[in-house]
Formats: C-alpha cells, sequence, structure tokens
C-alpha cells in the first residue's frame, strides 16, 4: 500500500508497476475468486448486476477498458495475463494497490479476469471481474475474498470492509451504467 496526499502521476505508476514486475503474490490460493471459493482465513465480498439482455459484448469491451471502476477509484495497467495493475482509491488520501492479473477467462459464455495481490497492497486474496450468459440474460458479478495484510491493518478492518462493500456496490452500478452507454 502507497499512501499520497495527491493522486500519483503516470511516471509514478510506472515505476512502481516496473519496480514489482516479478514480485510475488501475497497469497496461496490462486483461482480462488473464480471459482467462487473462500480460503480459510479469508472473507468474501460479492455482488452481481444484471446488464441489458444483448450486452454481452460491450461488457467485455467494458471489462477490458476497466469501465466498472467507481468513480473514486482509478485503476493503471490492462488485463492481460500477469499485467501488473495499480488501482488507487482517493479517500482524503491517494492509496495506491498493487496487484497482478492471475487468470483470464474467455469462453462464449464467460468472459472476465482476477488479479491478486502483491507485497505492497493492503490486503491479500484476489478478485474477480466476470460477465457470463445465464440464458437470454446477461450478468455481470465481483466476487473477491481478502483478508488483511499485515497484523497493524485488523484494527481498521471495520473501515476496510465497508470499503470493500462499497466498491463492489459502486462496481455493479458502474458496470451497468457503461453497457447502458455502450
Amino acid at each position: 500500500m502507497i499512501l499520497r496526499l495527491k493522486m500519483p502521476d503516470a511516471a509514478q505508476i510506472e515505476a512502481w508497476r516496473e519496480a514489482n514486475a516479478s514480485a510475488p503474490l501475497s497469497y496461496s490460493a490462486v483461482g480462488a475468486s473464480l471459482r467462487g471459493r473462500v480460503p480459510e482465513g479469508f472473507v468474501p465480498t460479492h455482488c452481481d448486476q444484471r446488464l441489458p439482455d444483448g450486452s454481452f459484448e460491450a461488457a467485455k469491451v467494458a471489462l477490458d477498458a476497466f469501465a466498472m471502476f467507481p468513480p473514486w477509484v482509478t485503476p493503471h495497467g490492462r488485463s492481460d495475463l500477469g499485467a501488473i495493475v495499480v488501482v488507487t482509491a482517493r479517500l482524503g488520501v491517494a492509496v495506491s494497490n498493487l496487484c497482478r492479473v492471475v487468470r483470464r477467462v474467455d469462453t462464449s459464455s464467460r468472459y472476465g479476469f482476477a488479479y491478486g495481490t502483491l507485497d505492497r497492497h493492503a490486503e491479500r486474496g484476489e478478485e474477480a471481474f466476470m460477465v457470463e450468459r445465464r440464458g437470454h440474460e446477461v450478468w455481470y458479478s465481483v466476487f473477491s475474498v481478502s483478508r488483511p495484510a499485515r497484523a497493524w491493518l485488523w484494527l481498521g478492518y471495520p473501515l476496510i470492509r465497508r470499503l470493500q462493500r462499497r466498491f463492489v456496490r459502486d462496481s455493479c452500478v458502474a458496470m451497468r451504467a457503461a453497457v447502458a452507454g455502450a
């Protein structure tokens, strides 16, 4: 986790991405979020949002453009397998966390990716962003499993959980708006 008084600039973000290109993941349950599995000691956060019928292709494009991120969170990176993503939340201060895309799904009925936390993240765990065809319906889902990365972060865990629930809820709203505007 990197705290700053103002939003990081492009050079800082690129430096963080390069410095962490080979950083290990901070958890071992890789792929748990895509399977909907909650490893022992982790807490799930989940949201499903029905999207307009026929919006599967538009939702795929929106996912790859990170359009599912709410306005108070700025992602930097790509959704390619192995890519480092810097996610910065504006919470009075800029809080940046580093993740790596660990899984991709691309079938005729499911599309999305999961990224996992690196050591410079406040949490340990994984988050999956997925669009699915369920019959004629199209659904967007966010599923994460996480826990604080360091003992002292347990002190702020109630606030962290509130922010996680807000992010997931706001992500569902942002995705619906992105697809509706496509």
